[in-house]
């Protein structure tokens, strides 16, 4: 595991620990920046757009339409899945373009979507063999530009002075003076750049450095895993994507070369500054996203403690570097995690939780439900009274915490969490 040198009380040299932070949106709601809710009505509202401006059929609200359909009849039996959001939609676009794409490299799905079998709805203003699938690409390059735009839009209205900000910025400065922090945003905003402007990006003077990224020992570093309001292509034609420091300058989001950019199977993309909907991991094979996923799987195993917020764990290019970390380290070199999350009204406790999100938490960082309880108390923890105190879930045995008091507040408790990542010691996270 590599390390930097840090100075300790008697003079002796001393490797400092490595964090890895993950932040997913949670962590930027208290600084004006959209929830996954708020963006799926805005991308419907981008749809819905895009086909009254050209007089031709939304796809993309057909397909919601068919998703709201399907999760209105339930299977008996089967819980009913988390409410559709814009990314699973997206998602369906991509799959609808390559089902409707002619052999050879078209999937067999076409004889059933264009034939007598064919929804009534699913009509085509554009004929010929490669009409349907540009015509339902065409709608998704629009949304994911209007997204680029949108979420520039965002970052910039950030106030750096704002006390969600500096809030912010109180919860990584302890972090910073007892870690090498390296950083994974999630999202697309500035946030993390706002709170940590001298960050490492893996662009250098607006280039992108994959070989710099790969033989990189020292961490200090923020990546944008899935894209950046800073990204734009290099020109209306070009594949490459670039750093644009410049929030209010010129900007190429997203366009859609020929039939797109074929992935695996013979998907086509729309080349895009942005990822965002289904398939991630094809979307993931092209730069800077693919040197980025790389170096997070690297850096799962390098890191002595992790960080993560406001994530949802619906990712599973992310869970699966985080799993397969803890699936091959015995639980007394498991490096301590800290969940900040935020707790609803009728949140209960990580023991009676059945939900997705815990679930997914558990097979993640492999650590059981039943198990988390407050430090120092055996009763079955209620999350209100925990925020109200300040207080944490902690399954001490797998050595993950969960705060449930939002991303701002904790930065009222950010010198506990720092000595939880590094110590692992729950006493340090008991209620005030």
């Amino acid at each position: 595991m590599r390390s930097s040198p840090a100075d300790t009380a008697d003079g002796v040299v001393a490797a400092r620990k490595k964090l890895l932070v993950i932040l997913g949106a949670g962590s930027s709601l208290a600084l004006g920046l959209p929830s996954v809710n708020k963006l799926s009505t805005l991308v419907r509202g981008w749809a819905a757009d895009w086909s009254r401006a050209r007089g031709w059929p939304n796809y993309y609200g057909l397909i919601e339409t068919a998703q709201d359909r399907a999760r209105a009849a339930p299977i008996p039996g089967v819980a009913r899945t988390a409410t559709t959001n814009f990314e699973t939609l997206l998602g369906d676009m991509v799959g609808l373009a390559h089902w409707l794409m002619p052999g050879p490299s078209g999937a067999s799905l076409r004889h059933v979507l264009t034939g007598p079998a064919a929804l009534a709805d699913l009509t085509f203003p554009h004929h010929g063999p490669y009409g349907p699938t540009q015509i339902v690409q065409n709608q998704l390059e629009y949304i994911l530009k209007a997204l680029a735009v949108h979420m520039r839009q965002c970052s910039s209205a950030i106030d750096p002075a704002a006390e969600a900000a500096e809030a912010y910025r109180s919860l990584l400065a302890p972090l910073h003076a007892a870690f090498d922090v390296g950083v994974y945003n999630l999202n697309y905003d500035s946030a993390a750049l706002m709170a940590w402007p001298g960050a490492y990006t893996g662009f250098e003077q607006g280039v992108f450095a994959p070989a710099h990224i790969h033989a990189r020992a020292n961490w200090g570093f923020v990546y944008h895993l899935h894209g950046s309001v800073h990204h734009s292509l290099a020109d209306p034609y070009s594949d490459r994507i670039v750093w644009n420091d410049d929030l209010t300058g010129a900007f190429e989001d997203a366009h859609q070369p020929g039939l797109g950019d074929e992935r695996s199977d013979g998907r086509a993309f729309p080349k895009s500054t942005l990822i965002a909907g289904g398939f991630k991991l094809d979307q993931l094979l092209v730069e800077p996203f693919h040197s980025h996923h790389a170096a997070l799987v690297r850096h799962a195993h390098e890191a002595d403690a992790i960080l993560i917020a406001g994530y949802g764990f619906a990712d599973a290019h992310v869970n699966r570097a985080l799993r397969n970390r803890f699936e091959t380290s015995p639980l007394e070199e498991r490096p301590p995690v800290a969940i900040l999350d935020w707790a609803g009204k009728i949140t209960i406790g990580m023991a009676g939780r059945t939900d997705d999100w815990s679930s997914a938490v558990a097979q993640t960082l492999k650590a059981p439900t039943s198990f988390f309880q407050e430090p120092g108390n055996s009763d079955w923890p209620n999350p209100q009274d925990l925020v109200a105190r300040d207080a944490f879930e902690v399954t001490d045995q797998h050595r993950v915490a969960l705060w449930h008091g939002g991303f701002a507040r904790a930065a009222t408790r950010s010198r506990e969490i720092a000595a939880w990542l590094e110590r692992g010691d729950p006493d340090a996270l008991k209620g005030l």
